[in-house]
């Protein structure tokens, strides 16, 4: 049953990332989670350890490996810097994250 929630997935460097959602739902082995509906991802950016916020409608975690992916519109936020896609996979645990197409930022001089 879909649920409204908020999780929190340690990396294996230690650092956090707070997932929340409308809904979500885990399969029967408990290894992949599917969140809907108004899906933030935050935590520490790849590489600078800056505040990350990734916003989508839907995204898939496999627990075990900590990767998270989605094929839906994604937006990024980061030291005043966005950028929308379409599609994201990111490995927490090895801190990398890749954005799939249609990618358009805004970077701001300060």
């Amino acid at each position: 049953a879909g649920v409204p929630g908020e999780a929190e997935v340690p990396s294996a460097a230690g650092e956090v990332w707070h997932l929340t959602s409308d809904h979500g739902q885990v399969r029967a082995d408990g290894d992949d989670v599917l969140l809907s509906g108004n899906v933030r991802v935050t935590g520490p950016a790849p590489g600078s350890g800056e505040p990350l916020s990734i916003v989508t409608s839907e995204l898939r975690i496999n627990t075990p490996t900590e990767f998270i992916e989605t094929d839906a519109p994604v937006r990024l936020r980061w030291s005043g810097h966005e950028l929308q896609a379409r599609g994201l996979q990111a490995d927490l645990k090895a801190g990398t994250l890749r954005l799939e197409s249609e990618v358009n930022g805004h970077f701001a001089q300060e």
